[in-house]
């Protein structure tokens, strides 16, 4: 919760920066002087207030200046709120050290690891505990599986070992083919359970790999709409790949998708 309120933090600062330098560029094309507005037997007036504080009447038919003039005396009090505001999310950022908590527990010795509650601080920890729970998973004979991934797992095709593989280097905990009940279409296996280790939610990956294949794509939309009626929508809960057999798993893509999605 922790990172999550620092990845807020920092969403936050990049658009009030953004907001900022917008503002900034308009008030450059601004005209010179302040407006003053009155109003005057039930209507409102304008004047221009140059640098030598002097008024001077501005015709309602020059709207533009008026609307311009309006605009920077807006502009100019909005900036001063952005600018506060930033400076106060700054501070609290420098304030808070989301990586001090689970570094706190990660950085013990491990002997002492195992007498103490880390109570729920380490992200390191609940990575290693969900990844040493044992799952069900579909059995693929041996015999006619004979793609192997790094962890000595069988799958079904290259482009799942490579996934396999990618996870694991990655250092991504994730469980191959576990079953889910999907209301609406029954119990599945799921390609890829993955834990997000900061979110501490679980992802569903789909390998989609013979799309071009019409019968197959039937069924892989119908797996997709399941997923997503049951709450588990495309990059928040489930990621998607795909491939035909023109177009191989672009493995170099796969890995940005992995970082931007589980690091970034």
């Amino acid at each position: 919760m922790i990172l999550e309120f620092s990845k807020t933090l920092d969403e936050q600062i990049c658009h009030l920066s953004e907001r900022i330098k917008t503002v900034k560029k308009a008030l450059v094309r601004v005209p010179k002087g302040t407006i003053y507005a009155f109003r005057s037997h039930g209507q409102m007036e304008y004047q221009l207030v140059g640098d030598d504080k002097k008024r001077k009447y501005i015709p309602k038919k020059n709207e533009r200046l008026i609307r311009a003039l309006l605009q920077k005396n807006y502009d100019k009090k909005l900036l001063a709120v952005l600018e506060k505001n930033l400076a106060g999310l700054t501070k609290m950022k420098k304030l808070a050290d989301p990586g001090k908590l689970p570094a706190l527990f990660d950085d013990l010795p491990e002997e002492w690891k195992r007498f103490i509650d880390d109570r729920g601080i380490s992200d390191e920890e609940y990575v290693k505990r969900w990844a040493a729970e044992p799952y069900e998973h579909k059995v693929i004979d041996e015999r006619i599986a004979e793609f192997v991934t790094n962890r000595g797992e069988h799958v079904r095709s290259k482009s799942e070992k490579i996934i396999a593989d990618m996870l694991n280097e990655k250092g991504l905990a994730y469980r191959y083919e576990e079953p889910l009940i999907l209301p609406g279409l029954g119990t599945i296996h799921t390609d890829f359970k993955i834990l997000h280790p900061r979110r501490r939610v679980v992802v569903f990956m789909e390998h989609n790999g013979r799309m071009d294949d019409p019968k197959y794509a039937e069924r892989a939309t119908k797996r997709i709409n399941a997923y997503e009626r049951n709450g588990y929508y495309e990059g928040d809960r489930l990621l998607l790949t795909f491939e035909t057999s023109t177009r191989p798993l672009d493995t170099e893509m796969l890995s940005k998708k992995l970082d931007h999605f589980f690091f970034d």
